[in-house]
């Protein structure tokens, strides 16, 4: 945003392409006092009479600055500047002047049908006198000045332009309030009426929505009814193809209720009255209470369906003469650990939807499972290993290098991100509502170790020590440099920074991450931050590369002193490829707690992954210490 002592908005009138004007209007803030000014051509040859007054004005003016709404004005500069002589002048015109829509465009989106002056000044407030205020309207109002010379539209035109001026001020100091508090990194803006667009939910609806919808018409809902593919099929066509009958009477058939072989049958007593704690006990087999629950059995060859018929009668006290179920029964579940710890993978880590694993276990073990249950077991599961998930953030925080990254989520009610820690050994997946790194000072209080990032500022408060991900940097100087090939400053600092790091990576290729094979480039790197240092770059794109690497210049280099700590956030970038892939899957079909519990899950099968351990192995094996399960785990 341009800062000068004195703010001059411009608006100018004329026929619609800029050819010829008539009116020049000016508002001039000079020390919080306004002053508006009107230059007026009673016909269209005195126009270059009206902008030699103008231009003699503002070069009067000390410290001057120009704002003007749209193209319109910057042609009538360009058309008449040959008559301008003084260079102060032409330098105003030239290089102190702003058109305000381009600080719009594409950078600050209003709820408003189009980015036009009177569009964005009555939303925030703006109001203008004359009926129907246009630009068409004006031309109109000075055909009808020229045939009647009524000083009436005389003066209608000229606070109709005025006010358009005024509209450009208040326009001119929103877009300078944002720009303040884009500069501050305040939260000011999260409470009022101005939000920043990664805070904002995206509607990215899909280009088809399946799904009934409303109808405009009387009678197309029951017409849309008959043209659905099942109903057609099981309704319509079936009545005249006798293959597609019987295609139908066998789904029909093996559809209905599967009957499955009893493996196990487990009878469940009750030694003492629950209530008076007397063995004197009868039992009722007549009334006898059945419950079934369907798991998997693993062996070497394979994987078969097992069925365990649990059976309790009715106990009664013949002391109390109390009835009891035994508690033991009434805890039995329909399903086993093992089915939810096979069917929960296919989801988690082959990313196969509800939908799918329901029919693979229905082809496969005959069993009828629907989409809900499989959606509960993800979350028995999660319960059952949160503890583990605990344990593996609080090892976490106790690493000697940590990595961490975060990406965005879309969720069914709102949006988030889902930050990930990574070490060598473990992985952790959380939710956050917002992008704030305010949980990590925190989350991180007690880490001693070396801490690998990207160059989000949300870390740059945190105190611990801090490695930036030089992949990233080197991503970003390439991107400048394919869209400046030819600044040469931009390119200079590029080769130097290769160079050097070239060289640096090619010890730690030949020694690892060894620091006392790398303290030795310290020098070169101190030799190239007071290159940079010395001064600053005119091209505007190096010097804020030049900038960026000064403030970050003992984050950029910090492995040279530390063994084991990598140059990139690789790690990290490894960690979010799986949740990713899934975000295609679910976005914008996922709830809060949903979320939480696949993150849970995807947390301990990407720690398994990482330590060489078959997921499906440890969950059969019902441990929650990974940490004991990974020291006797043999594949």
């Amino acid at each position: 945003m341009p800062s000068s002592k004195t703010h001059v908005f411009v608006d100018i009138e004329g026929d619609e392409g800029g050819t010829s004007i008539y009116l020049i209007g000016v508002l001039v803030i000079e020390n919080g006092k306004q002053t508006p000014l009107s230059f007026w051509a009673d016909t269209y040859n005195a126009e270059k009479e009206i902008f030699t007054k103008f231009c003699d004005f503002i070069s009067g003016l000390d410290d001057v600055h120009l704002f003007y709404y749209g193209s319109y004005e910057s042609r009538v500069f360009k058309r008449l500047l040959p008559i301008v002589s003084v260079r102060k002048i032409k330098d105003i015109l030239l290089n102190r002047s702003t058109n305000v829509v381009s600080m719009i465009y594409s950078h600050i989106y209003f709820p408003t049908y189009s980015n036009q002056l009177k569009d964005i000044g009555q939303y925030l407030g703006c109001t203008w006198s004359g009926p129907s205020p246009s630009g068409l309207q004006s031309i109109v109002w000075r055909r009808q000045w020229e045939i009647h010379h009524d000083e009436g539209l005389k003066n209608t035109l000229i606070r109709y332009n005025q006010e358009d001026c005024g509209a450009l001020k208040n326009i001119t100091e929103f877009v300078g309030t944002l720009h303040d508090l884009d500069c501050s990194g305040s939260d000011h803006a999260r409470s009022s009426n101005v939000a920043f667009a990664d805070d904002v939910e995206r509607n990215e609806e899909p280009n088809r929505v399946w799904g009934n919808k409303a109808s405009a018409i009387e009678g197309y809902t029951e017409i849309i009814k008959y043209a659905y593919f099942d109903y057609q099929r099981n309704k319509v066509c079936v009545r005249t193809d006798e293959r597609l009958q019987k295609i139908l009477a066998g789904e029909k058939k093996s559809q209905g209720k599967i009957s499955c072989r009893i493996n196990e049958r487990v009878e469940i007593k009750i030694r003492k009255c629950p209530y008076c704690m007397s063995n004197n006990i009868s039992r009722d087999r007549n009334d006898n209470q059945v419950r079934d629950s369907f798991d998997l059995r693993f062996s070497p060859g394979g994987i078969r369906r097992w069925v365990t018929r649990y059976s309790a009668p009715m106990h009664k006290c013949l002391n109390c003469g109390k009835k009891a179920v035994p508690l033991r029964y009434l805890k039995q579940k329909g399903f086993g650990h093992n089915l939810m710890a096979w069917a929960i993978p296919q989801h988690v880590c082959n990313r196969i939807t509800y939908e799918h694993v329901s029919k693979t276990i229905r082809d496969c073990f005959g069993l009828s499972i629907g989409v809900p249950r499989i959606y509960e077991f993800k979350s028995i599961l999660a319960q059952y290993y949160e503890l583990t998930y605990r344990k593996l953030l609080q090892k976490l925080m106790y690493a000697k290098v940590l990595h961490a990254d975060e990406t965005t989520v879309k969720l069914k009610k709102n949006g988030g991100y889902v930050w990930v820690f990574a070490s060598q050994e473990e992985v952790v997946y959380m939710f956050r509502n917002t992008r704030k790194a305010d949980f990590l000072h925190e989350l991180l209080k007690d880490f001693k170790g070396s801490l690998i990032t990207d160059f989000y500022t949300g870390y740059d408060s945190l105190t611990c020590l801090q490695q930036k991900c030089l992949v990233h940097l080197i991503r970003d100087i390439n991107e400048y440099l394919l869209k400046t090939p030819f600044d040469e400053e931009l390119k200079g600092i590029g080769k130097q920074f290769g160079r050097l790091l070239r060289t640096i990576v090619g010890t730690i290729d030949k020694h690892g991450l060894k620091s006392r094979y790398l303290r030795k480039y310290k020098k070169d790197t101190k030799k190239f931050f007071d290159g940079l240092s010395a001064k600053p770059f005119s091209s505007e794109v190096a010097e804020k590369l030049r900038q960026r690497m000064l403030k970050y210049q003992s984050k950029l280099f910090l492995f040279l002193d530390h063994d084991g700590v990598p140059w990139n956030n690789n790690n990290g970038e490894h960690a979010v490829k799986p949740f990713a892939k899934y975000r295609r899957i679910v976005n914008g079909q996922i709830n809060e707690q949903g979320l939480n519990d696949y993150l849970i899950l995807l947390s301990l099968y990407e720690t398994c992954e990482y330590r060489g351990i078959r997921f499906l192995d440890y969950l059969l094996s019902k441990e929650r210490d990974l940490d004991k399960f990974s020291a006797g785990y043999t594949r």
